[in-house]
């Protein structure tokens, strides 16, 4: 995932790029179940979570477009998951989407934009807040796709 993402992902769910309960340790996504599709495994880690996202790939279920999954997923039930997902492609944001789910343990969604040959990657800025006494009440981090080159588009 490219710095300028990254930056624009944080601070659409208003998250800071440094400081505050962020994390510092670097984490090992795991493969999801497709075989599929790849985790690349770049994730700032949230305490009990695993932040995921898969590499684009030409969509099987909306034809002629370009789709990039991505997940967080938590160890137990939380208060709140606030996940920032977005797709590049040739460097610029080509769609980009915030979800939000409330008393659940996992998010996963998706975005998509329409298939141009090109070099793609996604990324994902999280934010999870945690029910209480936890401490940090909050905590926020990433994870990022590798670049993927997307061709034969009908486009």
């Amino acid at each position: 995932m490219s710095k300028a993402l990254f930056l624009n992902l944080m601070a659409a769910i208003g998250l800071s790029a440094c400081g505050g309960a962020t994390t510092e340790r670097e984490v090992q996504a795991p493969v999801p179940a497709q075989a599929s599709v790849r985790v690349d495994g770049d994730a700032e880690a949230i305490t009990g979570c695993v932040i995921a996202v898969d590499h684009p790939h030409r969509s099987m279920h909306k034809p002629a477009t370009v789709n990039v999954v991505g997940r967080v997923k938590c160890n137990r039930a939380v208060e709140q998951i606030e996940m920032k997902l977005g797709l590049m492609f040739n460097g610029v944001v080509v769609a980009e989407k915030t979800f939000t789910t409330v008393g659940s343990s996992e998010l996963k969604e998706n975005v998509s934009a329409p298939c141009i040959n090109g070099i793609y990657n996604g990324g994902s800025a999280a934010k999870v807040t945690f029910p209480p006494p936890s401490f940090p009440e909050v905590e926020q981090g990433w994870g990022g796709s590798g670049d993927v080159s997307v061709t034969a588009c009908p486009n």
